[in-house]
């Protein structure tokens, strides 16, 4: 039947869509979509021409309805007595008088509680078409051009009309016979009452009689009794093998819209089905009173009540069985009778999955040692897995991979999967492998203090399920930071000889000796790089104390950077000293500074040098800077008759010799004296003689001798004599 109708939707819908649009809403095929209303057509006739209708004509009457198939093929249905349905159909049209204006088609929506037809209460309303395939006119056209209703008229050809509606309404049965009541009213108008109507409203009569109503007009849509609806669900959504407890909950449902008939339970029983539908197993009753002995509880009580519109809920728990992979389908049916006495029935299903027991593992690692020296070490890592699957399955277990966060797959790494250690293909229960591999950990310390890493292993149980994966234990190995160090030598050289820590140089006097001095700064620390960023400089001489420390200036400018493992600097400078022998002058640098674990670092190294004697060196010029001389002088009395008398000595160059405090001389013994006849008087003075650029040399010195008789007679001439001086 669905077929048919089917078709002559088609063939009614490619006629339509030459049709011009109705007045109300229609869809581009010419489908007409009735309009709805709160109110039908007594009410609106009414409020707008203030007509109270008796409805007594006969003009204008549906003949039938061809219910159609939805637009996805398949048929109208209603879900339960008093659902809302929408379908399509075409009505059959007829008027029994030659020519009638405006018709109105009135439907009632809400299942006409009023039992008026559509006279009261709420409505679908649709006019005819105004032209196109089928014969539709609008005979007042011309004299009403903005009218928009069709009309119906013998004289054109158009009677009967078949409209296509699509209209909503209540599934209402009232005659109980199971198909859908459409309970209608057509109006129209005729000549001299014939007002502009330009909508499904304006479709009201045109005088009080001027309509027709009918209560029990049908469609072939089915109007089920009322149904029992269940819902039912698991508790859960799996279980593991071989069974697990459910706890279903089943709730039944009256959804009738009839507040008088309500439903009792007469039985709810429960089945096992396969994915066909067909019972594999019936579990019984599932009332608390009358429980099967599959069910192991139940809050579901027999002759439960159920108003329309109300449900009633209750549960009751089961057991579940099956193997891994297996869908266990639960089925509940619910009978009843409604208080009109119809026997009710509905059921529901819920499936519950049988899930594959996991297989468990615990995995353990562990490592030989739980730090390394930056920057790093090898570490020995052991990692076990042991079979732990729950009791009651005890499946055998293959290894898959063995996977470190780290270091990747071990297969292959130590004795992991390697060569007398497969992974194993049927570990048994409880039973254990091992195996190990070693790893070199690195870090500095400071960026990577230190690293923690985790195994996963992967197996499969022999029931051939899903990989499972297991991580073991975290182990951490910490990275110590080494301590820095660096190194300093300090040497010196004098000239171009010999780079030496420790130098002897001769004894020199101010200004000295300029020496050349190198520092060496190299880093050992195999991890870190340096930066030095003081140089300091302290002396000590002759093995004293040191000074305070000063800023070194080299040719090395400050800060500067020493790489790791071996980074050196070198840095020069230039001391003049002085000395005597057995003098040392030892000079000290400190350099220090940080590395790039923000930890100090320092170190010294000094340079001596000693001052040595040098074997004595000299020249002698001897001139004669002065000299005393002693003059002796020698006065004969060579007088034949008489003594003489010394009156004066005196010297031209020194004075009066006879003078004891003559300056000339530095000493005398000549004094003025008698020379008696015949004999000779000696004396002698002394003079200190200078020598000096200006003396002009040989030097003579005269002596001039004064005397005297006793007569007072000098002698003449004065006796003298002169004496040389030359210094060779």
């Amino acid at each position: 039947m669905s077929k048919q109708r089917a078709s002559i939707f088609s063939l009614l819908f490619a006629a339509s869509a030459l049709a011009s649009a109705p007045s109300q809403a229609a869809d581009p095929a010419g489908l007409t979509i009735a309009e709805q209303s709160d109110k039908c057509m007594a009410e609106v006739a009414l409020e707008r021409a203030g007509l109270t209708l008796n409805c007594t004509a006969n003009d204008i009457s549906l003949a039938q309805a061809l219910l159609l198939a939805n637009e996805d093929g398949t048929e109208p249905k209603c879900d339960y007595p008093g659902a809302p349905i929408t379908f399509d159909a075409i009505y059959t049209v007829t008027s029994s008088a030659t020519e009638r204006y405006d018709i109105g088609l009135w439907f009632s929506s809400d299942g006409d509680p009023n039992g008026d037809g559509a006279l009261t209460g709420k409505c679908n309303v649709a006019t005819l078409p105004t032209s196109g395939a089928g014969g539709f006119v609008n005979v007042d056209q011309n004299t009403q051009p903005l009218d928009t209703c069709g009309d119906i008229s013998s004289r054109k050809g158009s009677n009967p009309l078949q409209p296509i509606i699509r209209l909503t309404t209540a599934c209402v049965d009232p005659n109980n016979n199971g198909s859908l009541d459409l309970p209608y009213c057509t109006s129209w108008r005729q000549g001299g009452s014939n007002n502009t109507c330009t909508g499904p409203l304006d479709a009201y009569p045109g005088a009080p009689s001027k309509c027709k109503c009918e209560t029990n007009f049908e469609v072939n849509i089915e109007v089920p009794p009322a149904e029992l609806r269940v819902e039912k669900t698991a508790g859960k959504a799996s279980v593991v093998e071989p069974s697990g407890s459910v706890t279903y909950t089943v709730k039944v449902y009256n959804d009738g819209i009839d507040p008088a008939n309500g439903i009792t339970l007469t039985s709810l029983t429960d089945q096992l089905v396969d994915s066909f539908g067909a019972v594999t197993k019936s579990l019984g009753s599932i009332f608390q009173e009358d429980k099967g002995t599959a069910i192991s509880s139940s809050s579901c009580a027999m002759d439960a009540s159920i108003q329309a519109g109300n449900s009633y809920t209750c549960t009751f728990t089961t057991q579940v069985t099956g193997n891994a992979g297996d869908t266990v389908t639960d089925e509940v049916r619910a009978t009843g009778a409604d208080d009109r006495g119809n026997r009710l029935s509905g059921d529901a299903q819920a499936s519950v999955s049988i899930t594959d027991a996991r297989p468990d593992i615990a995995v353990t690692k562990s490592a030989d040692k739980t730090s390394v020296d930056e920057p790093g070490g090898n570490v020995t890592f052991t990692v076990t897995v042991t079979n732990t699957s729950p009791a009651g399955t005890q499946d055998p277990i293959t290894i898959q991979s063995l996977v470190d966060d780290i270091y990747g797959n071990l297969s292959g790494q130590g004795t992991c999967n390697g060569s007398g250690n497969p992974y194993p293909t049927a570990l048994g229960y409880g039973n254990t492998y091992s195996c190990s591999f070693t790893a070199y950990v690195a870090g500095n310390g400071k960026d990577k203090t230190s690293e923690t890493n985790t195994i996963t292993a992967s197996i499969v149980d022999d029931d051939g399920g899903a990989p499972y994966s297991e991580d073991s234990n975290p182990v951490t190995i910490s990275i110590v930071p080494v301590g820095s160090e660096i190194s300093v030598s300090k040497q010196v050289r004098v000239g171009a000889g010999n780079w030496t820590d420790s130098l002897d140089i001769d004894e020199v006097y101010t200004p000295g000796t300029t020496l050349a001095y190198r520092v060496v700064v190299t880093n050992l620390s195999r991890v870190d790089a340096v930066t030095i960023s003081s140089l300091k400089d302290k002396v000590k001489l002759n093995g004293g104390s040191y000074g305070e420390p000063v800023d070194l200036v080299t040719d090395c400018s400050l800060p500067f950077n020493l790489a790791a493992n071996g980074g050196s600097r070198t840095c020069s400078f230039s001391l003049t000293l002085a000395g005597d022998a057995g003098d040392s002058h030892t000079n000290e640098v400190t350099a220090s500074g940080l590395d790039d674990d923000s930890d100090p670092v320092s170190a010294s190294d000094s340079a001596i040098v000693r001052f040595v004697d040098v074997p004595p060196a000299a020249a002698l010029t001897k001139t004669v800077h002065e000299a005393l001389v002693t003059f002796k002088l020698v006065v004969r009395n060579e007088s034949t008759a008489e003594d003489l008398y010394i009156g004066s000595l005196v010297d031209y160059v020194y004075g009066d010799v006879l003078d004891p405090l003559n300056p000339a001389v530095a000493a005398t013994n000549c004094v003025a004296t008698e020379v008696l006849l015949g004999e000779s008087y000696e004396c002698s003075f002394q003079v200190l003689v200078e020598i000096e650029p200006s003396l002009e040399l040989p030097q003579t010195s005269t002596t001039e001798l004064v005397i005297s008789d006793d007569e007072g007679t000098d002698v003449t001439p004065n006796p003298s004599d002169s004496v040389t001086i030359d210094f060779k």
